[in-house]
């Protein structure tokens, strides 16, 4: 009886120191107050803060894509829709006039050209 109580006992032991060694790992890993940090300056806080309000707002800016996205659409669709008068292009072509005016521009890059053969 008692042999079999012992192993009992050792394994219960085991068991226990496990769990304390894990305890004390996950309190080493923790951060103590009493330890030194390396300060960070205002500055450097005041970036920190705003990255990660920049990533909490990350899902409200993509909405706002979506509703301005669609908003654009729609406007495009009901001016389509206004200005058809069966054709659509988006600007009517006008007939061309042919004139005797004639315009001559002169930039004179005659000594900056270079003549390659």
């Amino acid at each position: 009886m008692s042999s079999e109580m012992v192993p009992a006992i050792i394994e219960t032991s085991n068991v226990e120191r496990k769990q304390d060694l894990s305890e004390d790992q996950k309190e080493s890993q923790k951060p103590r107050l009493d330890e030194e940090f390396e300060p960070i300056s205002k500055r450097q806080m005041k970036k920190l803060i705003k990255q990660k309000q920049w990533e909490e707002q990350r899902e409200l800016r993509k909405q706002k894509r979506k509703e301005k996205r669609k908003r654009k659409q729609l406007e495009r669709q009901c001016q389509l829709e206004s200005n058809s008068d069966g054709s659509d292009r988006k600007r009517i072509r006008r007939d061309v006039v042919h004139s005797t005016l004639r315009l001559i521009i002169d930039c004179s890059f005659d000594s900056l050209m270079v003549l390659k053969v």
